[in-house]
C-alpha cells in the first residue's frame, strides 16, 4: 500500500519538475522510469525531441523545443515554435496575412503566398511564403499548406498530395503554374527560327535543282553540225568565173573557161 502511494505521489509531482532525467522515482526493473524517460523493450529510454514528463506524455512548453525541451525558440514573423524542430513557418499566419493583403491590395507588389509572372499568381499546392519558395512544414500539405496529414506507418506525407503509400521520390517536376511566360515565348521563337532555316535550305535546294535542269536542257537542244550536212555547191553551177583585172598592167577582166583555169590562176 505504501509503495502504491509513493508511486501515485511521484506521478503527481513529476509534471512540475524541471526537465532533468535524474529527478523522479526510477526503477528500471519495475518499469518505472525517471521524468522525460519512457519504458520500452525492458529499459528506460529518453523521450523523443519535443516531449517530456512521465512517459513522455507532454509536449514542450510554449517557445521550447528539442531534446528534453531544453532549447528556446526565437522565431521571426510568419513562424511558430515547433516542439520538435523549433521555428517553422506557420501556414495559418501566412493565410491571414494573404487575406488581408488581397483585400486591401493597392500596389503591384505580390502578396505573401503569391509569385509574380505577368501578374500575381497564388502559390501552387505544397508551397507557401514569399515567391512560394517555402515547402509545407512537416505533416502539412495542399493549398497554402492548410491540410493536415494523418498518415499510417507505411505512408509518408507529400506536400502536394498528402499521404502516399509506398512513397518513392518522384523526378523533380514543376507545377504548370510555375512555368514562366518567357518559357513558351522562347520556345515559339526557337520554332520560328528553325522554320526559317528550313525554308532557306529548301529554297536553296530548289534553286540548285532549277540550275541543274537548265544546264541539262541546254545540252539536249545543242547540236553539232558536220561537214556532211553543209550543202555542196558545184562549180559548174556558176556559168562564169571572172578574174580580177590587173589595172597596173592595163589588162582587162577576162573569164575563166574552166574551174581548172581558175584553180591554176589562184595558185600563181
Amino acid at each position: 500500500m505504501r509503495s502504491v502511494l509513493v508511486i501515485l505521489l511521484t506521478y503527481m509531482y513529476l509534471p512540475t519538475l524541471k526537465f532533468d532525467p535524474s529527478i523522479g522515482f526510477c526503477n528500471d526493473t519495475r518499469g518505472i522510469c525517471c521524468a522525460s524517460y519512457v519504458y520500452q523493450d525492458g529499459k528506460c529510454i529518453e523521450c523523443p525531441a519535443g516531449t517530456f514528463r512521465y512517459n513522455c506524455s507532454s509536449k514542450c512548453p510554449e517557445n521550447y523545443y528539442g531534446r528534453l525541451c531544453s532549447r528556446k525558440c526565437d522565431c521571426s514573423r510568419y513562424h511558430v515554435c515547433n516542439p520538435s524542430k523549433g521555428c517553422i513557418i506557420d501556414p495559418y499566419v501566412l493565410k491571414a496575412e494573404y487575406d488581408s493583403c488581397v483585400a486591401g491590395k493597392e500596389s503591384e507588389r505580390c502578396c505573401i503566398n503569391q509569385w509574380k509572372a505577368e501578374r500575381c499568381i497564388d502559390c501552387w499546392e505544397g508551397y507557401i511564403g514569399e515567391n512560394c519558395r517555402q515547402p509545407c512544414p512537416d505533416e502539412r500539405f495542399g493549398h497554402f499548406c492548410l491540410e493536415l496529414c494523418n498518415c499510417s506507418g507505411n505512408e509518408i506525407c507529400d506536400v502536394r498530395y498528402g499521404c502516399l503509400a509506398n512513397f518513392t521520390q518522384p523526378i523533380a517536376s514543376f507545377p504548370k503554374d510555375l512555368v514562366n511566360w518567357k518559357t513558351p515565348v522562347g520556345l515559339a521563337l526557337g520554332l520560328l527560327f528553325s522554320a526559317f532555316i528550313l525554308a532557306v535550305i529548301i529554297k536553296f535546294k530548289r534553286k540548285q535543282r532549277k540550275i541543274s535542269n537548265l544546264n541539262q536542257t541546254n545540252v539536249d537542244i545543242s547540236t553539232t553540225t558536220t561537214i556532211s550536212e553543209v550543202s555542196q555547191v558545184k562549180v559548174s553551177e556558176y556559168p562564169t568565173l571572172l578574174r580580177v583585172p590587173d589595172m597596173d598592167n592595163g589588162n582587162q577582166s577576162e573569164a575563166y573557161s574552166t574551174f581548172n583555169d581558175f584553180k591554176t590562176c589562184s595558185e600563181v
